[in-house]
C-alpha cells in the first residue's frame, strides 16, 4: 500500500514546517479565534479568585473547591461535547459552548449585591459548573477544527501552531 503524501523531508526547518499551516486562510480563523478566546479568559481569571478572596471573604478552600468543581465539570462534559459534535457540528458546540461561558461572566456582578447574600455561593458555584462544562466544549471543538483543517500528513504542524498561539496568547 502506497500513500501519496506530501511529506517534508527530516532536515526541513522547522521555520518552514510551523509556517505552512499559516498560509491557510480556513485555519487562520480558527487561529484567530482560539487564540482570542485564550486572552480573554487566561486575562480575566486570576482576577475571579481575588475577588471571592478579597470582597466576597472567602476562605481558600472554598476558591480551590470551586475551581476544582469546574475542572471536574469539565473533564466529565468532554464525552457529551464530542458527541454532539460528532452528529452536529464543531461549530454546532461553538454556538452553545461560547454564549454559554460569556453568560457565566455576566452574571458575577450579582454574586454580591453590595454584599454577599443567600444566593452568592449557589451563584458561584453556577458559574463555576457553566465555565467548566463551556470550556469542555470550547477547547475539544477549536482541537478538532485544526485538526480537521489539516491536509493528511500535516496534522502535527497544524496542531503544533494551535497549540503554540493558544499558548502565547493565554499567556
Amino acid at each position: 500500500l502506497h500513500l501519496d503524501v506530501d511529506v517534508l523531508p527530516r532536515d526541513t526547518p522547522l521555520r518552514v514546517i510551523l509556517q505552512q499551516p499559516l498560509r491557510d486562510a480556513r485555519f487562520r480563523a480558527v487561529l484567530i479565534f482560539t487564540g482570542w478566546w485564550n486572552f480573554a479568559v487566561n486575562f480575566a481569571a486570576p482576577f475571579f479568585a481575588v475577588y471571592m478572596l478579597r470582597d466576597l471573604g472567602l476562605s481558600m478552600l472554598w476558591v480551590i473547591g470551586l475551581s476544582v468543581s469546574s475542572q471536574l465539570m469539565n473533564v466529565l462534559f468532554f464525552r457529551l461535547w464530542g458527541g454532539i459534535a460528532d452528529r452536529f457540528s464543531n461549530k454546532s458546540v461553538l454556538v452553545f459552548a461560547c454564549p454559554m461561558f460569556i453568560f457565566g461572566f455576566l452574571i458575577w456582578p450579582f454574586t454580591a449585591m453590595p454584599d454577599k447574600y443567600v444566593l452568592t455561593i449557589p451563584l458561584l458555584i453556577a458559574i463555576h459548573v457553566m465555565a467548566g462544562i463551556s470550556t469542555a466544549g470550547v477547547t475539544l471543538c477549536t482541537g478538532n477544527l485544526a485538526f480537521k483543517f489539516a491536509p493528511y500528513g500535516k496534522a502535527t504542524a497544524y496542531l503544533a501552531v494551535n497549540a503554540l498561539v493558544s499558548g502565547v496568547m493565554a499567556t
